[in-house]
């Protein structure tokens, strides 16, 4: 091999390439030129280029946390922290009448009222503070009754000053407080709907409202209305049927 020695700078060179050259420095003549090549070379061992470690410099294992859950729709809504477990009274349907209330609408018929053998028919809006008003009979507080206390009611006004023997009717056309609300992102169509009837069921309304979209369902929370006070039951679980009307 064709070799030269140069003693200036102690440097001996050979066919190497001149990458090469740097890594062949005399220890003796030049001990810190020769200690970072030393340093350098070390290097060429560590992680940092190894491709198979790209972007992790240190072996540091990674740490994997546990979770209580799989995903966010395992874990309980915290607004129904409060829920309770249906009651056998929940499942007790209660038959009564409605009673008006503010916002509702009702028929009033009152055969006769101004013309003989022609009945008077006419809608009502039943006003925030309970009322409604009819010709010939006045102001009549609405809120509260039924429809058979409120035809007594009418029948009291017009007889016997107006009509000797008056012929009343009072039906309810809408209703603002027999309602149920339903939402959640199972439901192909939330919203506020009509309760048509006193024996109307959990199913009826999930009915109603398209069903249940979503196989993942575990839990229906119903939240209604009692004696003034807000009663939360939960869970009802998908596929029981819990009769009594879901209110508002």
């Amino acid at each position: 091999m064709n070799q030269k020695s140069n003693s200036a700078f102690g440097i001996r060179r050979s066919a190497f390439s001149s990458s090469s050259i740097v890594l062949l420095l005399s220890a003796v003549r030049y001990p810190l030129i020769s200690a970072f090549c030393l340093l350098f070379l070390a290097g060429c061992n560590d992680l940092f280029f190894n491709p198979t470690q790209i972007g992790r410099f240190r072996p540091v294992p990674a740490v994997n946390v546990i979770l209580d859950s799989l995903g966010v729709a395992e874990e309980a809504p915290s607004a129904w922290d409060g829920a309770e477990d249906p009651k056998p009274a929940d499942c007790i349907v209660t038959e009564t009448d409605y009673r008006f209330g503010p916002g509702d609408t009702v028929r009033i018929y009152v055969f006769e009222l101004f013309q003989e053998g022609v009945p008077f028919t006419n809608d009502y809006t039943v006003t925030e503070t309970g009322k409604i008003s009819i010709p010939e009979i006045g102001v009549v507080e609405a809120a509260g009754l039924t429809e058979t206390q409120l035809e007594e009611e009418i029948r009291q006004i017009l007889s016997p000053s107006v009509l000797r023997d008056p012929l009343v009717s009072v039906t309810l056309l809408g209703s603002q407080h027999r309602v149920f609300s339903i939402l959640g992102d199972a439901v192909p169509a939330p919203g506020r709907y009509g309760i048509p009837r006193y024996d109307y069921r959990l199913t009826d309304a999930l009915a109603t409202a398209g069903g249940i979209s979503q196989f993942n369902v575990s839990y229906i929370y119903v939240s209604r209305t009692v004696t003034g006070e807000e009663a939360i039951s939960e869970p009802v679980e998908q596929g029981v049927t819990e009769p009594g009307s879901p209110e508002q």
